[in-house]
């Protein structure tokens, strides 16, 4: 029993070590898109509107996001890349203080909400969180059922929006 239960385990390990990171599937100025796993049923791929900065899910995309690599690690800013250039709207900002999320002018200070850190939820399923420096929720989360986005305290269980696929 315990020799079969150390295979599983091991599998487990060597299939999520074998699994792509960031790294491994973004590369800097790479455009990508981003598909919610919520698993209710409704609009899932990750958009914006640079008129008045709102993100949110929509049915189809036509959106992308250019990956920004800022380091260390697996640390990124997300560019969002459309046809009206609003050069106050154009990066993927986290409000923590309020759960909100946004399109901002720059990453970096005083824009700490718009660095983001990919991890691994399972192979080919990743959590964005949010580096902002004020405490408060940090997963990016799409409700598929409104197509609203916030923040979740924690990847995955009642907050299966946090968990995305990123193309």
């Amino acid at each position: 029993m315990w020799a079969g239960l150390k295979r599983t385990v091991l599998a487990a390990a060597l299939a999520l070590a074998a699994a792509p990171g960031a790294a491994d599937i973004l590369k800097d100025g790479d455009d990508v898109i981003f598909w919610c796993a919520g698993t209710e049923h409704g609009p899932r791929w990750l958009d914006a509107d640079a008129r008045d900065g709102r993100v949110f899910l929509t049915d189809q995309t036509s959106t992308f996001w250019r990956a920004i690599h800022v380091g260390p690690g697996d640390t990124y800013a997300f560019e969002f890349v459309s046809p009206i250039d609003n050069p106050d709207r154009k990066y993927l900002d986290c409000l923590t203080e309020t759960g909100g999320v946004q399109l901002a002018p720059a990453y970096g200070a005083p824009y700490t909400g718009a660095l983001w850190q990919i991890e691994l939820d399972s192979p080919s399923r990743y959590a964005l969180k949010c580096l902002g420096h004020i405490e408060g929720n940090r997963y990016l989360d799409g409700n598929t059922i409104d197509g609203t986005v916030g923040l979740a305290p924690y990847p995955g269980g009642p907050y299966s929006g946090a968990i995305w696929a990123i193309r």
